[in-house]
This record gives C-alpha cells, structure tokens and sequence, in this order.
C-alpha cells in the first residue's frame, strides 16, 4: 500500500518518510517537508497531519532568555479561524515556550495607504482622498484611518495603570484659535480594562492609552480611538485609530 505521506526536499525529489536517504537527508540543515497525499476513503490517513515539517537549530549556550529561537504561522487564514500552538513532545526540561502575536494585514479602500514601521510594530495609515465630485467623502470627518498592533505580557504584578499607546497630534500644545484635541476611545473596551488621557510633552498634545486593570491571558481586543480636533465645539476633523491587542498568557 503507498505510503499516505511523501517529503519534499531542495531538489522537490519526493522520498518516503523513513528511507534510509530521507534520514539522511534530515541530519543536514536542509529542512524537509513531509505533506499528506488525497485519501478521502481512508480514515486513518485523514486522521494523519496535512503538513510534517522538519528543521535543525544550532545556537550557542548560556544565551540569555527569553530569546525567539523559531517562529511559524499558517500560509493563510479564513477570517474567523482561531489558530492554537503547542509544543507535543520534546520540552521535558521545560526550556522552552510558546509566544503567539498578530501580524496584521489590511488594505484601504479609496484611500492612499502608507505603511510606517516602528522597531516592535508596523502601522499600517490610510490617508482620505476625495474625487472633486465626491461631496459625501468630502464631508466626512475622518481624514485618517490607521490599524497598528501591540502584544502585551500578563503582568504579574498590577499595582498601576501601565501606558501602552501614545498618539501624538500634529497641533503644538497650548495653541491660540485652534482646535481642541479630544482623545477618546469609542469601541472594544468591553471590560472597560484600558483608557485615555491626554498629555502636553515636547510642545506637543498626547493621547496616552493605559491598561488600568490587570488581564489575564491569552486576550484579544480591538480598541478603536479617535482623536477628534474641535473648533467653535464643531469636529473639524477626525483621526481614527484602530489598536490591535493582544494579551500573551505568559509575564514574558
């Protein structure tokens, strides 16, 4: 009977999973990929992994930890899957762990997108642009739309409010006859766990978002913000940020 599983190397010469070459071939640092051949009429085989896939490490001892040593993520994602990752065997010393964040991927639509990259997150801004007959989008408030994503530890001990957001206005602080910039947050503080202030630093006007109550992990939470600037008590403009959160269940 043919092996349900077949392995795919550099050259893509498929070889059975436990020939002598296949083996072999594993001791290398080339990573082998093992992938479930059709087999709709056999429980067994469905019962088997779609995808093996093999790789070797090398790194020097005594490194100071934690320290990412591998990183995996699915090829693709239909919007309301739920993605679990565990390690099966192998960690009997207990050395290792998993950390799982959000990478995240949207597009905007009728509007010019930057992507600005920052060292622990990208943030992805969609800036309105109107057609000249346009009067609905002409009219709209929101001039900007941005997505940014942020992981977050259980802190292990929550004894103040910690400061994760800054949003910093483009209007020096302390103007005269201009607007008033006014932070909020308008969706996905449920459990009413995070909240904004704003701050005058560096000339500036800052919206700090906080985490005010502790949470415990794994947690997920989309905050959308506004930072609405008024004049005459009219929103002149609005600027809509939408925070991706994402809270490990470990410290780390």
């Amino acid at each position: 009977m043919q092996s349900p599983i077949y392995c795919h190397f550099e050259d893509d010469k498929p070889r059975e999973p436990g020939s002598r070459e296949q083996m072999l071939m594993q001791l290398g640092n080339t990573p082998s990929r093992c992938e479930r051949l059709p087999c709709p009429d056999r429980t067994e085989c469905q019962q088997l992994p779609l995808r093996i896939t093999s790789y070797h490490l090398s790194f020097p001892a005594n490194l100071q930890g934690p320290l990412d040593i591998f990183r995996m993520g699915p090829s693709n994602v239909v919007s309301g899957d739920h993605l679990q990752f565990a390690i099966l065997s192998g960690n009997e010393g207990g050395f290792f762990a998993i950390k799982t964040f959000l990478k995240l991927f949207t597009k905007c639509q009728n509007w010019i997108a930057h992507t600005v990259r920052h060292e622990k997150t990208d943030t992805i801004r969609c800036i309105k642009s109107c057609r000249p007959s346009d009067a609905n989008c002409i009219l709209d408030p929101v001039h900007t739309i941005s997505h940014t994503v942020i992981s977050l530890p259980t802190f292990r001990e929550f004894t103040r409010p910690e400061e994760i957001i800054f949003l910093r206005a483009i209007t020096p602080a302390y103007p005269t006859n201009e607007a008033d910039i006014i932070f909020d947050i308008t969706e996905g503080n449920l459990r009413d766990s995070f909240d904004i202030i704003k701050r005058y630093a560096d000339g500036m006007t800052v919206g700090v978002v906080r985490q005010v109550k502790p949470i415990i992990g794994p947690f997920y939470a989309t905050l959308k913000l506004e930072m609405n600037y008024v004049v005459g008590g009219v929103v002149s403009h609005r600027n809509v940020v939408n925070v991706h959160i994402f809270v490990s269940e470990y410290w780390f």
